[in-house]
């Protein structure tokens, strides 16, 4: 809890919600350690988060991505929906799993 008065909701919720960023981030790499036996990730979006710890209800698509590295359009994702595609994209997240998982990590 927040005792201090001149504190907004703004600044608890602020600094509960950097708490669940960096639980989350740990329970991230703990889960990468032990699925890949190695300690690489970094992922800087709690919701991305949240879906890697658990994905139930999540729904993917394949799909194929290309990042443009030159000119104007640098760094744009190109993103082409397709049955065979290489890569397994989150196209809609459970909201109500994402809050319990924020819940646990404030607790």
């Amino acid at each position: 809890r927040d005792s201090v008065a001149s504190r907004g909701l703004g600044d608890v919720y602020k600094r509960q919600l950097s708490r669940f960023a960096i639980n989350i981030q740990k329970k991230g790499l703990e889960y990468y350690k032990i699925k890949y036996n190695e300690h690489k990730i970094d992922l800087a979006d709690p919701l991305a988060m949240a879906v890697m710890i658990n994905d139930e209800d999540t729904n993917y698509k394949s799909c194929n991505i290309k990042i443009i590295l030159d000119g104007d359009e640098r760094g744009k994702d190109l993103i082409s929906f397709n049955k065979n595609g290489n890569i397994k994209l989150a196209t809609q997240v459970s909201r109500s799993n994402f809050l319990n998982t924020l819940k646990k990590s404030l607790v």
